[in-house]
């Protein structure tokens, strides 16, 4: 669990940063959500050198990151 907030100003977030949780294949806990029309920030999860990533809305709009570190870690 990790509360984030962006330095980068060309990354939209909502008041109060991004809730970020680890889960085990990001690009298909995004498939499910998307399934189920939860909204996403982007249609496909981000492959970084270190992570993948994606953001999700929950009901009220604030943003949900979505998370998987290559290296095992849940840092």
């Amino acid at each position: 669990l990790a509360l984030y907030q962006s330095a980068d100003n060309d990354t939209p977030l909502t008041p109060g940063g991004t809730f970020v949780v680890a889960v085990p294949d990001v690009g298909e806990a995004l498939s499910e959500l998307k399934a189920k029309d939860v909204k996403c920030l982007w249609d496909e999860h981000v492959d970084s050198p270190v992570c993948h990533f994606a953001i999700v809305f929950d009901p009220d709009g604030n943003q949900v990151g979505l998370h998987w570190r290559k290296d095992g870690t849940f840092g």
